[in-house]
């Protein structure tokens, strides 16, 4: 899993639209999904995985 810190800091500085222009609007929702813990079992285990 890579650091969010760059693109975080650049939505922090420069606004959301700005951080999409450089990385792109899918990196931009995901790093902003994990900056807020919006973690789903599926996204944290894969499809078909059960914890446990």
């Amino acid at each position: 899993m890579g650091d969010t810190s760059p693109i975080m800091v650049t939505v922090d500085a420069m606004g959301r639209a700005a951080a999409e222009q450089l990385y792109g609007p899918g990196l931009v929702r995901r790093a902003l999904q994990l900056a807020s813990g919006a973690r789903s079992s599926l996204m944290t285990y894969g499809p078909g995985r059960r914890p446990g």
